[in-house]
């Protein structure tokens, strides 16, 4: 039987736009298990609390941007709060490493968007996110992991969250590195893409940010995880 990662990498990307099924849950009912399951893997650890949060408003901004249907909006949001929930099978000695990982450790960590289905996998409901979650981590030019799938092979909801998780991440503080600014963390996100990533979504978070900023975009909750040791936010972009 080949797994579920095997399948996608054999089929074009499923049309974003196109009613979704299988979401048997309540979509609230959904959002919460999906927020609990964020917030839980953030009080591991101090530099990416709320990030998972954070990233959900951003590709939410961007899917809508992208005008897509209201409910295919809501699924991202949905699968951008669980993007990262696989880590938490990740060991703390990697994860947490302050210092540059091993090639070895690296491997590890690339196993985690597979890890989500299993957390996930008794409750009903979240079938239709599981594409976006296992192939958050791939790149435009087929560079990523895990399938290393190319272009519109990679489904537009993992597209999306690839540019609102990367932006995220460099407008962090981090244990091995300070925050960059929005001005190059954005400058980055142009630069790459058609390379690491959809050129509509690069566009379209690129756009927004410079219109509206990434204090007006995050939710204050989606930073106050812990109020001793929230990021500090990304200076606006006039």
């Amino acid at each position: 039987m080949i797994s579920h990662a095997q399948a996608v990498a054999t089929r074009d990307a499923r049309p974003l736009q196109t009613p979704v099924e299988g979401l048997n849950l309540p979509l609230g009912a959904s959002l919460g298990l999906a927020e609990a399951l964020a917030r839980a893997l953030d009080a591991r650890d101090r530099y990416t609390a709320g990030h998972s949060l954070r990233v959900a408003e951003y590709a939410h901004a961007i899917a809508r941007e992208l005008q897509l249907v209201e409910r295919d909006v809501e699924i991202i949001r949905l699968a951008a709060w669980l993007h990262d929930v696989g880590k938490i099978g990740i060991p703390d000695a990697v994860l947490l490493k302050p210092g540059t990982l091993t090639a070895e450790e690296f491997g590890l960590v690339k196993l985690h968007p597979q890890i989500v289905p299993r957390i996930v996998a008794r409750a009903p409901g979240f079938e239709p996110l599981l594409d976006a979650v296992e192939l958050h981590d791939e790149n435009f030019d087929g560079t990523g992991y895990p399938c290393a799938l190319a272009g519109e092979k990679i489904p537009l909801d993992a597209r999306v969250i690839r540019v609102a998780d990367a932006f995220d991440a460099m407008t962090t503080d981090r244990a091995y590195r300070p925050a960059l600014t929005a001005e190059s963390a954005l400058k980055i996100v142009e630069n790459g893409s058609g390379r690491e990533f959809d050129r509509r979504c690069a566009a379209a978070m690129s756009k927004i940010m410079r219109l509206r900023g990434r204090r007006e975009l995050v939710h204050p909750a989606a930073s106050d995880l812990f109020a001793t040791s929230r990021p500090a936010p990304a200076k606006l972009i006039a």
